[in-house]
């Protein structure tokens, strides 16, 4: 049960960051891309520990991640 709570609070972050990296000007990208970093790295070390936990949704969760990395252009990253 903790896991899907912290699946819920990071789905919810993420989701958060992306809404916000459609309207984001200025210093304001700088910092929101930062926040998507940090996030995508949670991500990452959650799938790394968890395995296949809970895949199909943290396929979907990367997937509204690169939605905010393209919104912050120019888009320098890659999975």
């Amino acid at each position: 049960m903790q896991m899907n709570a912290y699946l819920d609070m990071l789905e919810d972050d993420i989701n958060k960051v992306r809404d916000l990296s459609c309207i984001c000007r200025g210093e304001w990208c700088r910092y929101l891309e930062s926040e998507v970093d940090t996030l995508l790295n949670e991500l990452v070390e959650f799938k790394i520990c968890e395995g296949d936990f809970e895949s199909t949704r943290i396929e979907g969760m990367k997937s509204k991640i690169w939605d905010a990395y393209r919104n912050l252009a120019p888009d320098i990253h890659t999975w």
